[in-house]
């Protein structure tokens, strides 16, 4: 059985992310504060495409690095599981490379 991959291990932990903020209903997403909401929202939807539309790992990469950047400024404002899930997903891009 084969391992997973740093790129596999990488796409699971950004899915994490997607799934935790974008439900169904918008509600975790509603109930961010208006500034993690405001910093998040459009890095996480392109996140979130990249994810969905299989786009190049390149491209998943640089719309991380923009999440993950924007986040900073506003982690202690976040829920701890949004911030941790951000943390791992930092680690994740960095074992990549």
């Amino acid at each position: 059985m084969p391992g997973i991959t740093d790129e596999q291990a990488f796409r699971k932990a950004a899915a994490r992310v997607v799934d935790l903020v974008f439900t169904d209903d918008d509600a975790y997403l509603d109930a961010l504060p208006e500034a993690v909401e405001s910093a998040i929202a459009t890095p996480l939807a392109e996140v979130y495409l990249a994810l969905e539309e299989g786009r190049p790992l390149e491209r998943l990469d640089r719309a991380v690095r923009l999440l993950v950047d924007v986040a900073g400024g506003v982690m202690s404002e976040m829920p701890p599981e949004l911030a941790d899930l951000l943390r791992e997903l930092r680690f994740a891009g960095r074992g990549r490379r």
